[in-house]
Parts: C-alpha cells; sequence; structure tokens
C-alpha cells in the first residue's frame, strides 16, 4: 500500500511540474504577441528559461550524478538572490544629485547598503546563470524562425517543423559515415532543450572529459538538399593515439595527435591481415608506443598473452608480404 501511495505521489508531482512547464509556455507566448516591451514578457521569457535550465539539468543529474552538476542547478536560485540583492542595496545605497556645475553624480545615502553591495558584487557567480542565458537566446532565436515561418500561433512553441539534421555526428566505421542527412521533424521548444545539453556539455562544471580516453578526427558534411555544412567527427579506438606522441621543447608536456591518413593506413593494415578485434586493439596500442607490459595491464591480462598476440600479427604480416617492425 506504502508503494502504491508512494507512486501515486510521483505521478501528481510530475503532473503538477508539467502542468507548470505547459503554463510558463503559454505565459511567455501570450506577452510576445501583446508586448515585447513589457516588463510582464521579461518575466515570463526569464521564467521560461529557467525552467528549461532546471528541467535539463535535472536529466542529466539523474543520468551521471555529477555532484558539479548539482552544484550549477543549485547556483540558479542562489546567484538570482543574489543578483536582486545587489540590486535591491544598490537602489538603496545610492541617490543621484545634481552638482553645482548641473552634472549628475551619485551620492552615497546608506554606507550598510553600500558595503552590502560591494560584499554580494565581489562573489562569484556559477554556471546556472548562464544556462538560463544561453537558453533564453535560444528560446528568441526559436521565435524568429517562428516568425519567418509565419507559425505566430498561441501555442507556437510547441508547433512541430522540420530541419535538415545529420543523422549521427559521430563515426566509428566507414559505412556508418554515409548516413548522410536527413529531414527530422522537432519543435521549437526540443530545440531550446538541445541548445542548453550542448552548453551543458561544453560547462567547466562537468568533471570527466568528454572524449573518454577516444580520439576524435573532424571531417566536415555538406548537405546538397539545405546547402548547408556540418562538422563530423571519426572516432578511433579507446587510447590509440596512431600519431604517437611528442613532447615541447623542454620534453615536460606529451601531446598525442592523430591524423587521417595514419588513421585510413590503420583501417587498411587491419583489413589486409584479417586482424581479430584483439589483435587490432592490441597493434594500435603497441604501434602508439605502448610497451608489452603496460599493454597487459591496461587489457586485463598476462604479458606473455600480449607477446603471444603480437607473435601472431607478425605472422599474418609476414604471410603477407609485409615486415613488421614492433
Amino acid at each position: 500500500m506504502k508503494n502504491k501511495e508512494m507512486r501515486e505521489a510521483r505521478t501528481e508531482a510530475r503532473t503538477a511540474t508539467n502542468n507548470a512547464f505547459t503554463e510558463a509556455l503559454r505565459r511567455f507566448e501570450t506577452a510576445y504577441r501583446l508586448d515585447k516591451d513589457s516588463q510582464a514578457y521579461a518575466e515570463a521569457l526569464n521564467s521560461l528559461a529557467t525552467a528549461v535550465a532546471y528541467s535539463v539539468l535535472k536529466k542529466c543529474i539523474d543520468v551521471s550524478q555529477n555532484p558539479q552538476l548539482k552544484e550549477v542547478r543549485v547556483s540558479i536560485a542562489r546567484d538570482t538572490a543574489r543578483l536582486e540583492a545587489i540590486r535591491y542595496s544598490g537602489a538603496h545605497a545610492f541617490e543621484t544629485v545634481f552638482t553645482s556645475d548641473g552634472d549628475m553624480a551619485r551620492k552615497t545615502v546608506d554606507s550598510s547598503m553600500r558595503d552590502a553591495q560591494d560584499k554580494l558584487a565581489s562573489e562569484c557567480l556559477g554556471d546556472g546563470l548562464d544556462l538560463v542565458n544561453t537558453a533564453i537566446i535560444s528560446i528568441l532565436g526559436e521565435t524568429a524562425k517562428t516568425i519567418e515561418r509565419g507559425e505566430l500561433d498561441s501555442d507556437f512553441l510547441e508547433k512541430p517543423y522540420t530541419v535538415r539534421r545529420l543523422k549521427k555526428k559521430v563515426w566509428i566505421k566507414s559505412e556508418d559515415s554515409v548516413g548522410g542527412w536527413e529531414t527530422a521533424e522537432t519543435t521549437p521548444i526540443q530545440e531550446v532543450y538541445k541548445e542548453v545539453r550542448r552548453a551543458i556539455d561544453a560547462s567547466r562544471a562537468m568533471s570527466t572529459d568528454a572524449r573518454n580516453g577516444y580520439s576524435y578526427l573532424e571531417e566536415l558534411s555538406y548537405d546538397s538538399e539545405s546547402d548547408a555544412e556540418s562538422v563530423i567527427y571519426r572516432r578511433l579506438s579507446k587510447y590509440a593515439d596512431l600519431g604517437g606522441y611528442a613532447t615541447d621543447f623542454n620534453g615536460a608536456c606529451t601531446l598525442y595527435s592523430a591524423d587521417s591518413q595514419t588513421a585510413d593506413d590503420m583501417d587498411t593494415l587491419i583489413e589486409l591481415l584479417e586482424l581479430t578485434a584483439r589483435q587490432a586493439q592490441v597493434l594500435k596500442l603497441r604501434l602508439s608506443g605502448h610497451g608489452e607490459k603496460a599493454i597487459a595491464t591496461y587489457l586485463g591480462v598476462k604479458r606473455q598473452s600480449v607477446q603471444d598476440v603480437l607473435k601472431a600479427i607478425q605472422q599474418k604480416a609476414l604471410k603477407a608480404g609485409l615486415k613488421p617492425r614492433f
């Protein structure tokens, strides 16, 4: 019985949240059509952008349990209150006066309010309001696109429209790269959500490296139908820095690199020798400069196993008329 009550409570909470978000959408749409210069419009825009930022962060936190993102979410309310406190203290700390020459000047009328404003202004803000501002820009951008399409209806932020986009921006095998572009259905508010999510992925608050040990090669993909270009990424094998490594002139910094030609040559070699997945993995690690012991530690196997794999690769290379140098 208790579990049933908890499920019902969660359902009611989700329904209330969805209703509140829908109200925020309608409030902004109404304010935009009535008067874009009004205070009500500015408040509706900020309220909707804040709701989007909270929602996207909640989804990210539920998945990753990232403590930094939890702090970003908390910072939205905290920094909003802080900025309001700065505004309030500034309004009560000073007044505008005119000098004997008729020039405007600012005069302190409450030193405690002035000191409070200085203290508040010296504190650093978190990344939460950056996400709110990203949502604001995206909302305005999507609204402008809606006007261009002539679809400024009462629920224009949820009205579907079609866009041209890549099926995949990251590909591993060559056959995956030809997936190309597609016509997809979306809505303005969905695009706003995606823009905020991209901002989170690029945020300094993310504590993990998005590459997760992979190397990526950047390429351009062109869509002849929409005359658009977009960057796509070819993902190489994990920790396979095929270009080897280099150090700065002091020998202090190790910089790994990779290039398309090296990656293509590796793919050709793997296909020519008909290597298994494990053999290909060991070969890439070996050619990247890793020793047998390091490879064994990384793969969680005995050093002898690595030596056996390398020996099998050498035999295949000799059979194919190649002279292996690893």
